[in-house]
């Protein structure tokens, strides 16, 4: 019989990404030879934010340091190698403890379906059951839709470890299905999943025999697993009350369209007084919060050699371009021409 996992809360989770996962892809860059600090620099990210006192990170620095990471390391193969050392590191802290403690396949897929906004909300899962076949369906933020098949690739990987982990030989009869064409580097990554993956599909989907849901799990513990499931839903419930992190999403989904302090208070059902205090108490500020979201919006849109340094101003707001520029080099300390000039690093 299924058991469902109700989500800890209704309201869409707070963007963000566990700076765990960006640590150890900083771990096997600094393996290849690379420069770690000059690649988080490039994000505006410090050595510090994913060190073990590290924060979560905004999904717009995450996307500009995949986006670095790539143009200095075209290897398709990296993503795969990063997924790799995540699994073998268990870096889903809580959210881990509870997937491998689960009693059988389905409870573990219906977990990382409730929870996994708590490491990534990227990411969206959703499991649905046809007849003899079920699939686990992994979607990602249209925004990074140039990341699409490094991301891809990376949960691909995640998912066919967690699967061996947790039902051994068993987990040889899934299939990962990719939403993209054949690679030419297709059958060097067939090695890192030991069961068949296809490319083409509609979606990115793992393909289950719907018999194999209810393969119990050979990590099950299910005291464990309650005592996790409580802790997960807990973090979940403390997270949405970071006031930052709410302002910041919002200003996210805005578009550049940013809203003022008094229709911001508006939609998070705050007064515009008890918002600023909220934010004066974790040592921030409304205008802080717009320039760190501007900021990040504007590096990203630099990144791309098709958007103009006008057609950025615009997209975020700027009538003149000159205020713009203005505004980015005390931001980022350089103007977006020496920006680009230095291949997206900060003065």
């Amino acid at each position: 019989m299924e058991r469902p996992i109700p989500p800890a809360r209704q309201a869409k989770p707070v963007p963000m990404f566990h700076h765990v996962y960006l640590r150890l892809l900083c771990n096997v860059m600094r393996a290849r030879g690379y420069d770690t600090g000059a690649l988080l620099a490039a994000a505006g990210l410090k050595p510090a934010d994913i060190g073990l006192e590290g924060k979560h990170i905004a999904p717009a620095r995450m996307a500009v340091f995949l986006r670095t990471v790539r143009q200095q390391c075209p290897d398709p193969l990296l993503p795969l190698e990063w997924a790799s050392m995540a699994a073998a590191n268990h870096a889903h802290g809580m959210l881990g403890a509870a997937i491998q403690t689960s009693a059988d396949l389905r409870e573990a897929l219906q977990t990382i379906c409730a929870f996994s906004p708590l490491r990534a909300t990227i990411f969206h899962f959703h499991l649905a059951e046809d007849g003899g076949e079920a699939c686990l369906e992994i979607g990602l933020e249209p925004a990074l839709a140039d990341l699409h098949d490094f991301l891809y690739l990376a949960m691909a990987v995640l998912l066919a470890r967690i699967a061996g982990t947790l039902i051994g030989e068993a987990s040889r009869r899934l299939r990962q299905e990719f939403p993209f064409v054949q690679p030419d580097w297709g059958e060097a990554a067939a090695a890192f999943f030991q069961y068949p993956i296809a490319y083409g599909a509609p979606v990115c989907r793992l393909r289950i025999p719907a018999a194999l849901l209810a393969e119990p799990c050979e990590t099950a513990d299910r005291a464990a697993h309650q005592a996790a499931v409580r802790q997960c839903r807990f973090d979940a419930e403390s997270r949405a009350g970071d006031v930052s992190m709410k302002v910041i999403a919002l200003l996210a989904d805005s578009d550049g369209a940013y809203p003022s302090l008094v229709a911001a208070a508006r939609r998070l059902g705050a007064s515009p007084r008890s918002l600023s205090r909220a934010l004066n108490g974790e040592g921030s500020s409304y205008k802080d919060l717009i320039d760190e979201v501007k900021k990040l919006h504007a590096q990203s849109l630099l990144h791309d050699p098709n958007w103009t340094i006008d057609q950025v101003a615009e997209r975020l707001g700027y009538a003149e371009t000159s205020n713009f520029i203005r505004a980015f080099r005390r931001w980022a300390g350089c103007t977006p021409q020496q920006f680009r000039a230095r291949g997206g690093k900060a003065g």
